[in-house]
C-alpha cells in the first residue's frame, strides 16, 4: 500500500506510487510463484492474510502449522 503521512511530525512522503505501479507489483509476484497478491494503494500488509495462507501462498506445511500454533499458550 501507499504511505501516507499521517500527521506533520511524520516522515514525509517520498513518492506516490502509480496504480499502474501497483499492477506491475502484483503481476511480478504472480509470475514469481505467489498465488495471490493483492497489491493497490490503499491495501493493509494484513489485508486478506488469513486467505492467503489458506491457499499455501507461502508454501508452508498448513496442517504443521496449524498443530505448533494449537500447543502455543
Amino acid at each position: 500500500g501507499q504511505y501516507l503521512q499521517p500527521t506533520a511530525r511524520h516522515l514525509p512522503v517520498e513518492r506516490f506510487v502509480s496504480p499502474e505501479q501497483f499492477d506491475r507489483y502484483r503481476d511480478w509476484a504472480l509470475a514469481r510463484g505467489f498465488r495471490e497478491c493483492v497489491s493497490g494503494p490503499l491495501v493493509r500488509s494484513s489485508y486478506r492474510a488469513e486467505q492467503a495462507l489458506a491457499g499455501n501462498n507461502a508454501g508452508l506445511d498448513n496442517a504443521a502449522l496449524a498443530v505448533n500454533t494449537a500447543a502455543r499458550p
